[in-house]
């Protein structure tokens, strides 16, 4: 097979004659849109059960909310074939890197939020706000800085519109703008999470036995905090086929490495298919997710429908309890978060 470019220069054809330049170029369109398109579909069913059935009610589901937002925004720059030095890549190029910098805070937000629910049973007032100022303000102050300077930082950089790198300083606009803040809130995650690991399971060993009370604890913790072990493993293994292609552009930028591209287009755009997924697979989301149950929760919505109560079978004392019509209900009209630490189970069975 023959490329119009060389092996140095192929990436360089990608930018200054588009996709159609060279055939891996348009192999790695073709793997960057099909990623970009799957999670656009996730991010929408997921922010969509979100507002249908209402879950916007509680503060672990606006966080789900809020970081689907920026997984959406970077699926459809992700779509974008024009990579060219134009104006758009640089307007692109700094969405972009809102995007992903909100990502990061969020997930550092999240990880807060959970390690102050194990020391507190409500949540702060506050905390919600401060998420805020440090996830939109602070992401939109750093990515302003490439913008200093004339020509601006923005512009293509190897299959994206993000900062440059043909100047040596460029590569430390990268480190500062981006990477310093995903090796901190990595190496935080991680740190957090194997304390709950570790707390956990000393909340386990503290309910054994045969006391019903204790098996009750014993599987609420199974159920909500278990889960989240998975959340730093599938970071991990999402952050670091980035970092090493990254990496080897930053130490040989005249040598890109085709199947690190391919590896970084596939990963990069997919995270909001993976926080989608982690999102949807859940025996409540996957009940939600059933067409009846979404046509009833729209009726719900638009006030055709309204929610009712259907008597539950007899208990074996032979008391009968009422209890909420479940095809109408859904996590929203539980307990409320902040009167129990089970709270949790909004974020951990349907979390990120």
């Amino acid at each position: 097979m023959t490329y119009r470019g060389t092996e140095r220069n192929w990436l360089e054809e990608c930018q200054v004659n588009g996709y159609k330049a060279d055939s891996r170029c348009k192999v790695i369109f073709y793997c960057k849109t099909i990623s970009a398109v799957s999670s656009i579909v996730g991010c929408v069913l997921a922010l969509g059960l979100i507002v249908i059935y209402r879950k916007y009610r509680f503060f672990t589901q606006r966080l789900v909310l809020y970081m689907l937002l920026p997984s959406l925004l970077v699926a459809c720059l992700s779509l974008n074939p024009d990579i060219s030095h134009s104006p758009e890549c640089r307007v692109l190029g700094f969405l972009f890197n809102i995007g992903i910098l909100s990502q990061r805070f969020l997930i550092c937000c999240i990880v807060i939020h959970l390690l102050l629910l194990t020391f507190r049973q409500d949540r702060y007032l506050w905390l919600e706000w401060a998420f805020h100022v440090v996830v939109w303000l602070g992401s939109i102050l750093i990515s302003v800085i490439p913008w200093i300077g004339t020509p601006t930082h923005f512009g293509p950089a190897g299959v994206w519109c993000w900062i440059q790198n043909t100047e040596s300083y460029e590569s430390w606009l990268r480190l500062g703008c981006f990477y310093v803040w995903l090796i901190v809130g990595v190496v935080m995650e991680m740190v957090v999470y194997l304390y709950l690991w570790f707390w956990l399971h000393q909340k386990l060993r503290q309910y054994e036995g045969n006391d019903p009370q204790g098996k009750l604890k014993r599987s609420q913790y199974k159920k909500h905090m278990k889960p989240l072990l998975w959340y730093p493993v599938l970071d991990l293994v999402l952050t670091v086929p980035v970092c090493v292609n990254r990496a080897q552009n930053w130490i040989q930028p005249d040598h890109p490495v085709f199947s690190l591209f391919v590896i970084h287009s596939i990963v990069y755009p997919s995270w909001g298919l993976w926080n989608a997924l982690l999102y949807l697979i859940n025996k409540e989301t996957l009940r939600e997710i059933q067409p009846r149950n979404i046509y009833r929760a729209v009726l719900r919505i638009s006030g055709v429908l309204k929610e009712t109560t259907t008597p539950k079978a007899p208990s074996k004392g032979g008391a009968k309890r009422p209890a909420r019509n479940h095809s109408l209900t859904v996590m929203e009209n539980r307990i409320p978060e902040e009167s129990v630490r089970a709270s949790t189970s909004d974020m951990t069975s349907n979390a990120l």
